[in-house]
């Protein structure tokens, strides 16, 4: 990650949740890149169950070290 980068998602992760939401289908709303109905389908109801807190969050670090891990073999 650059710097700039570092920075923007140092402040993405003192949003609240909600916020971070609204950041993200923003975002999505800004890409070129479109999604399938199936796949915005999948998005929002993901997105809704973090927003009504029945879902199982995974800490970012958490995920990189398993990816890093199953993709690299290292961690």
């Amino acid at each position: 990650m650059t710097a700039q980068v570092e920075r923007v998602y140092e402040a993405v992760l003192a949003l609240t949740a909600p916020e971070r939401d609204e950041l993200m289908r923003e975002l999505l709303a800004a890409s070129p890149v479109l999604l399938s109905p199936d796949w915005q389908a999948e998005v929002d109801h993901r997105s809704d169950e973090i927003d009504a807190g029945t879902a199982t969050l995974i800490p970012w670090e958490t995920v990189r070290d398993q990816a890093r891990r199953d993709i690299l073999g290292r961690g």
